[in-house]
């Protein structure tokens, strides 16, 4: 019996702890290579308390900490003016959920624990989850099932991918991003418009309303007259952000209009997408140089360059399995890549009215795709020792960077990185040649 049948005959306890030991694993290494951050998210030596233990423990602490924790801690302080995470208020929700329950947990077993640690602990729990929700859902997207094999491996390719590098650790609802961008792609390709669901992911980031849009659009296009389905949808949609509504209002009449404030700090320090509208204005006063018709175009395709520079080692990789896949005519998925392309090119454009540019932004649809595309193409092959050596070197690629220059550097491989391809290399031709895989 070969190891990808192994693997898929072991006993539920067997997988559990396979999968346990594997997460581990995956967040050992990946603690053991922290980003070098910049700006104000640093790496130092921090005082923690956990389950009668007191350690100092080099862990990062993000800018934008604060305001996180701030959310975890008191929810419904969130309201008050100059709160800058107001537009997230179902992530800050769970995590102030979380952070409640694992406070009564800890206490009701006399573990002592300080506040920092607590919540420290909390928004790593949450990351871990995102990224299991997000590995699921990307199985079945792919594979229409929960593969045990391909979950393993899926898992630790989005734990090793870029964004998921930098914010691991951090208690920022970035990695969110891609969960709404996969579900999105499995809402688009099976052809599933939930209003409600969507809704929800509008209220952790305003990136949920592009697959709504999406999905809308094309209802309208089929022409079918399904209005009734289209307008009930978009009233599913709107529920999670009038219940929020209704608490900020709630909190402003029983505490006072301080209480009760509605603050979006991306639009009213950055203005974010209103730039676009408010230029048709003359009074309109642009808050940087890419907020005007004739530059956000040249902006948004400088950082694109920019983008493409640092991740194209990825993209190495990427059309090496495409020309692979497509060579082996097996599992072509053709339909699901096209989805993927629509949708990545369409939130590319949306994204481009944003009016603040980074690296990041570009990422938000031209990084998921790749990543996401690489998983399709690993399932496409079939072949579990290609997979654990794509797994690997990514991994090792990945973490051996801390920066965006070191990045940036073209085929700048360590010597075993160098030596896992040639590897990967052989056995592609071998796998070409029809000869059968020496795992699977």
């Amino acid at each position: 019996m070969n190891l990808t049948k192994k693997l898929r005959n072991l006993t539920i306890k067997q997988y559990i702890l396979l999968v346990i030991l594997v997460q581990l694993s995956g967040l050992i290494f990946s603690y053991l290579n922290l980003w070098d951050y910049e700006r104000c998210t640093v790496v130092l030596s921090r005082n923690l308390n956990l389950f009668n233990f007191s350690f100092e423990l080099l862990y990062p602490k993000m800018c934008d900490e604060p305001f996180y924790f701030h959310g975890f801690q008191q929810f419904d302080l969130i309201y008050e003016y100059g709160y800058v995470y107001q537009d997230r208020q179902l992530y800050l929700l769970i995590g102030f959920i979380l952070y409640r329950f694992f406070y009564i947990l800890f206490f009701i077993f006399q573990f002592s624990i300080d506040t920092s640690s607590l919540l420290l602990l909390t928004s790593l729990i949450i990351q871990f989850v995102v990224l299991n929700l997000s590995t699921y859902l990307v199985n079945l997207i792919i594979n229409k099932k929960n593969d045990r094999v391909y979950f393993l491996v899926y898992f630790l390719i989005l734990l090793f991918s870029f964004e998921q590098r930098r914010y691991l650790f951090l208690p920022s609802n970035s990695t969110l991003y891609f969960l709404i961008f996969v579900f999105s792609i499995y809402s688009i390709h099976h052809k599933k418009l939930n209003g409600f669901l969507f809704g929800l992911l509008f209220t952790i980031s305003g990136y949920g309303v592009i697959g709504f849009i999406y999905l809308l659009l094309h209802e309208v296009i089929k022409r079918k007259n399904n209005y009734k389905n289209i307008f009930l949808n978009i009233f599913l949609f709107l529920i999670p952000s009038l219940f929020f509504e209704l608490i900020r209002i709630t909190l402003g009449y029983l505490r006072g209009p301080q209480s009760g404030v509605k603050y979006i700090y991306a639009s009213e320090k950055y203005q974010q997408f209103v730039w676009f509208f408010k230029s048709f204005f003359i009074n309109y006063v642009p808050s940087n140089r890419c907020q005007t018709l004739n530059n956000f175009f040249n902006c948004y395709f400088d950082e694109t360059f920019g983008y493409f520079n640092i991740m194209k080692n990825y993209y190495v990789v990427l059309f090496l399995l495409l020309t692979v896949s497509v060579i082996h005519k097996k599992n072509q998925k053709i339909q699901l890549q096209i989805d993927i392309i629509a949708f990545t090119f369409f939130s590319y454009l949306f994204i481009a009215f944003q009016g603040y540019y980074g690296f990041r932004i570009i990422y938000y649809s031209l990084g998921f795709s790749l990543f996401l595309l690489i998983c399709v193409y690993i399932s496409n092959i079939q072949d579990l020792l290609i997979s654990i050596l794509i797994v690997t070197f990514i991994g090792s690629y990945t973490l051996s960077r801390d920066s965006l220059i070191e990045f940036s550097k073209f085929l700048n491989l360590s010597t075993f990185e160098i030596f896992l391809f040639l590897i990967l290399i052989f056995l592609i031709l071998r796998k070409l040649f029809v000869k059968p895989s020496l795992l699977s």
